[in-house]
């Protein structure tokens, strides 16, 4: 094992209360089955049974990130496995991932991976 710093902040893991799991987990696949479709956070909150602030404040909770946040993300891991895994046009996958402007999917991209769709492509590649 090994010994962390004196030094070193490790914040403590959110307490869920009973159900909460549930609830969260629900979220989550809702957002995994439908990151393609144009979804607001009222979609995800009515997914199970919750009004939309506190099903963003519960998700918040658990994961750090809010519902939207995460569904951007999800989003964007579809467009990388599109982006390896098939011939689409960058524009197509964009559309497919549920982004609805070429500009919101290149900035949600170069968030979330430090690079554009060409350089993360020639990235890849090169590991090949």
């Amino acid at each position: 094992l090994q010994r962390m710093s004196s030094h070193a902040s490790v914040e403590p893991m959110p307490i869920l209360q009973s159900g909460e799991s549930n609830l969260i987990e629900r979220m989550t696949l809702f957002i995994a089955q439908n990151y393609h479709l144009s979804i607001r956070l009222s979609d995800i909150g009515k997914s199970v049974g919750l009004h939309p602030d506190y099903a963003n404040t519960l998700f918040k909770k658990a994961f750090g990130h809010t519902l939207n946040t995460h569904l951007i993300m999800e989003r964007v891991t579809q467009a990388q496995r599109l982006l390896l895994t098939t011939a689409t046009p960058i524009v197509q996958i964009a559309y497919e991932c549920g982004f609805n402007s070429i500009s919101c999917f290149n900035s949600a991209f170069l968030k979330y991976n430090g690079c554009t769709t060409r350089d993360y492509l020639k990235n890849f590649e090169a590991r090949k």
